[in-house]
């Protein structure tokens, strides 16, 4: 082999080398962003189990832009103010590389149990302390004691004007059926209050998606302009 080659050889052997180096310095450097990340989430949201991973390019160009392309999360449970959901995961890009944490967009996906949503509803000056909840064929349902006699609704949650509710399908008052357009007032009352307040998530997040899921709802929230460290506070 003549020297020319061997040269030529070295120097392609050393620019691999550097390659692997600088691509294994900028892997370290993205996960200890990542675990900073989980430590932050885990401290404003109560958050518990929380991994954070940096998905895109190489980590050392996004932060000389001086936000992450995106990041992905997932946590065994976090608090967004009064909403506790457990089973998350959330999706954030434009996130700032500096502190305080700031993201340009913010989507949470999880679930929230029954008690939870039973909580804050016990919130709302109209409807009772006896109100029940549970989750059956699907869907929701609420019973609680009217005028002496048990009411009984299943409903279906929807969003509506950025706020969960609660729409009756079916109710039955004492075991007869109501029909929906003919409510006595102080049922039609109740199931209008059937209402998650507005204020339960921090300013900025509202819910976009909701179903039915075993032991709870699935709840989607997204915002924008959101601070890290506001999620947990009111």
């Amino acid at each position: 082999m003549s020297r020319g080659a061997k040269v030529t050889l070295g120097t392609v052997l050393v620019l691999v080398i550097l390659l692997v180096l600088g691509y294994g310095v900028d892997r370290y450097a993205a996960h200890r962003i990542e675990q900073n990340i989980s430590e932050e989430l885990a401290t404003a949201a109560a958050g518990q189990g929380v991994h954070t991973e940096i998905t895109g390019g190489l980590f050392f160009p996004q932060v000389i832009s001086g936000s992450l392309d995106e990041i992905r999360v997932q946590a065994d449970q976090v608090q967004l103010q009064d909403l506790v959901i457990t089973d998350v995961t959330g999706t954030g890009t434009g996130v700032s590389v500096d502190e305080p944490r700031t993201l340009d967009r913010l989507t949470v996906t999880g679930t929230l149990p029954v008690a939870t949503l039973q909580h804050l509803l016990a919130g709302v000056d109209a409807v009772p302390d006896a109100l029940q909840l549970d989750v059956a064929d699907g869907r929701l349902v609420a019973e609680l004691t009217v005028l002496g006699s048990t009411l009984r609704a299943t409903a279906d949650p929807m969003v509506r004007d950025g706020a969960l509710y609660l729409e009756p399908r079916e109710l039955t008052l004492g075991g007869v059926q109501l029909d929906l357009t003919h409510l006595p007032g102080t049922v039609d009352e109740v199931i209008g209050s059937l209402a998650v307040p507005t204020n339960a998530l921090p300013e900025g997040l509202s819910p976009s998606a909701i179903e039915v899921v075993d032991g709870g709802l699935r709840v989607t929230v997204t915002g924008t302009e959101v601070v890290l460290d506001d999620l947990g506070t009111r």
